[in-house]
């Protein structure tokens, strides 16, 4: 699984804050976090333009 550094560590070799690399299933840290993955992201909601009211136009 792919995980994020939160700061320096050693895993198989030093990683720094912020290093993105994958560890085996189940593994944890207290110096990193899992990535979440594009798929598994929730969505971001999109701004929309405020509509006109009917009355706005005359």
């Amino acid at each position: 699984m792919k995980v994020q550094a939160t700061r320096a560590g050693f895993y198989e070799k030093l990683r720094e804050a912020g290093e993105v690399f994958d560890v085996k299933e189940g593994e944890a840290g207290s110096w990193f976090e899992p990535v979440e993955s594009v798929e598994s992201a929730p969505k971001k909601a999109t701004a929309r333009k405020p509509q006109a009211a009917a009355n706005d136009q005359a």
